[in-house]
């Protein structure tokens, strides 16, 4: 068992801030995910729409050019699904960042607190030296 009960809570604290701050870089990723899963779709539609244009320019029936019109109305639905996802997934990220910087502050205050008992405990020694030697110098007086 350890002999200081903070440094236990310290470590405990580390470990929790760690994963904390793993989650909110897996949440980062997966927004960036969805960003880049958006932008596909998006350059996905543009190519499509190019597609169309090129077979209509040498004829096409009303009933194909109506799917294709079908079609692309389906592209930009997803588009914005995916600009929903995007958002909830930035909304989770920000969630995580607030938690994890939450964590981060309270085990810095609790490395604040070790370095003050820390300091505490220096000075008392410090106290009780200088009082020995004081006792000591007394006593090397009153012997002469």
């Amino acid at each position: 068992m350890a002999r200081d009960p903070l440094q236990t809570v310290l470590r405990y604290e580390s470990d929790k801030e760690q994963k904390l701050a793993e989650y909110f870089y897996q949440a980062q990723r997966n927004v960036e995910a969805q960003r880049q899963k958006l932008t596909q779709l998006q350059q996905y539609r543009v190519d499509y729409i190019e597609q169309i244009k090129q077979t209509a320019a040498s004829g096409v029936q009303a009933t194909r050019y109506q799917q294709h019109l079908s079609f692309v109305g389906k592209l930009d639905l997803a588009c914005e699904q995916q600009t929903q996802a995007i958002t909830q997934a930035s909304s989770v990220a920000e969630q995580r960042k607030v938690t994890w910087l939450k964590q981060q502050q309270r085990k810095k205050a609790i490395e604040k607190l070790i370095q003050k008992q820390q300091a505490i405990a220096v000075q008392r020694a410090n106290r009780i030296e200088q009082s020995e030697m004081d006792e000591f110098a007394n006593q090397l007086f009153y012997r002469r």
